[in-house]
């Protein structure tokens, strides 16, 4: 029975990681700097860019992948005249 098992976990990884491959594969990616400004947000300004964008679908995963490319996680603010970079990522 875990011979079984063990081998449908095997499956089923190879599986996630080949689609996962698959999807990082099927984009080409530039960036954007931005110099942030007074009051800006990252939200705001990840929403700036959100529709150029091809690969995100949901807007959560978007602003967590801007934040995740600037090292922008955990208790790290943005500052104004502090430049960041947005990933764009289009279909090839």
């Amino acid at each position: 029975m875990w011979k079984w098992a063990l081998a449908c976990i095997m499956v089923m990884s190879s599986i996630v990681f080949v689609s996962w491959r698959d999807r990082d594969e099927a984009f080409e990616v530039h960036q954007v700097a931005y110099k942030v400004k007074s009051e800006d947000t990252i939200w705001r300004i990840a929403g700036h860019y959100y529709k150029e964008q091809e690969r995100y679908k949901d807007y959560n995963e978007w602003v967590w992948t801007v934040r995740k490319h600037n090292d922008l996680l955990g208790p790290k603010f943005i500052y104004t005249g502090q430049v960041i970079y947005i990933p764009i990522y289009k279909r090839k």
